[in-house]
């Protein structure tokens, strides 16, 4: 089998998982209105991570500071309730909502409702609005199932990558060919698919929590206020097409866009 007929059996395999998986593995969000790749159950999602998030909290120390997590509990529960009258599902989870003893500027959240929240950025933030943007961001992500979309692209992309190693391990390509293709194969993966995916999630976890944000009672401007703080420290960062989240600007514009779109705020 020469090169190209190895790129184009990469292609027709990758169309022929991709048609299969539309047929086996679809559903439409009720949050979104999207059709999604969901090969495992959100069931299967929360036993995989319920060990990840009890080793986080072994690991990584939970703030001492009953204030933090009592206003962290406070403003995640707002937002969890607007964003379960949206999506009745959310009200089934097992939330919980932990401040870390850290300085990094950043939050998480894993399937089932576990929400860390770095004590850095708690500090960073300027008040309890923008606290309100990251946690609707976060409950965002739960509500749009991007952990199980994630991980069902992943699992088709790795399909295909199998198959391409097949194909070219049965070619007629010298080691170094074979090495060339496997690379540009591996790229188109992660640069073609689930990058830009991630890039998807985000701005629309950043979406979603700016309804949740204007349902609880929050200011959805703080949203727009706090990216533009963070993109002011954020030189240095790698190309937005290179990375797993959009760029500050990036966020700004849509997020500015969608308030002013939705009629929730003028700016």
């Amino acid at each position: 089998m020469h090169r190209r007929d190895v790129v184009r059996g990469l292609w027709a395999g990758t169309i022929v998982a991709f048609s299969g998986a539309s047929v086996s593995g679809c559903s439409t969000n009720p949050a979104t209105g999207r059709s999604q790749l969901t090969f495992m159950s959100d069931s299967q999602l929360v036993e995989m991570s319920a060990s990840a998030w009890a080793q986080t909290k072994q690991e990584t120390p939970i703030s001492s500071d009953r204030a933090a997590n009592a206003r962290l509990l406070r403003i995640g529960e707002r937002i969890r309730t607007v964003a379960s009258e949206r999506t009745p599902s959310l009200a089934q989870a097992d939330w919980e909502f932990v401040v870390f003893d850290s300085d990094q500027k950043n939050a998480f959240v894993m399937p089932g409702g576990k929400v860390g929240f770095y004590k850095g950025l708690m500090d960073y933030s300027d008040n309890d609005d923008q606290i309100a943007a990251v946690l609707g961001h976060e409950v965002g992500h739960v509500e749009g199932r991007h952990s199980n979309e994630r991980m069902s692209q992943q699992t088709l992309g790795q399909v295909a990558l199998v198959g391409t190693t097949v194909a070219v391990g049965t070619s007629d390509m010298s080691s170094t060919e074979q090495q060339m293709v496997m690379a540009a194969a591996g790229a188109g993966l992660s640069l073609g698919i689930i990058l830009p995916y991630s890039r998807k999630h985000e701005l629309e976890a950043d979406l979603l929590g700016v309804d949740s944000m204007y349902k609880a009672g929050y200011d959805v401007k703080e949203s727009v206020r706090l990216w533009e703080k963070m993109g002011q420290g954020s030189e240095g960062a790698p190309p937005e097409w290179m990375s797993t989240h959009p760029s500050a600007s990036t966020r700004v514009r849509e997020l500015t866009n969608y308030i002013n779109s939705k009629g929730y705020a003028v700016m």
